[in-house]
């Protein structure tokens, strides 16, 4: 499998970004509810309001999980490169168990 970890963890800034922007979106909402005037208009908009705000923390933990899944799923895929990278360049780690080929089934092959 082959996977850009770079470009994974560039996904997860990217929805932490996403994230901060939908945190700021409708903060002022509700702050003109005395310019409105009209009653049954201000406790539509209060409504409105309460609906967008319920809806938007959904929907800010469902995008901080994808970014937080996205750069944990980069750091783990970067680390797993490295460690094999080493072990390519360096050799098996000391103390670890040479594996090798499957010894046959059944006793030595083409005997018989």
């Amino acid at each position: 499998m082959d996977v850009d970890h770079e470009a994974l963890d560039g996904l997860g800034r990217r929805l932490a970004g996403v994230q901060a922007q939908l945190d700021g979106l409708g903060a002022d909402l509700g702050a003109f509810d005395e310019a409105v005037g009209s009653r049954r208009l201000t406790k539509r908009l209060s409504e409105m309001v309460a609906n967008w705000q319920h809806h938007r923390q959904r929907l800010l933990g469902e995008v901080k999980e994808l970014s937080d899944l996205a750069t944990g799923a980069a750091a783990t895929y970067a680390s797993t490169d490295s460690g094999l990278g080493a072990s390519f360049r360096n050799g098996p780690a000391p103390g670890a168990v040479a594996m090798g080929p499957p010894a046959p089934v059944g006793g030595a092959a083409g005997a018989g």
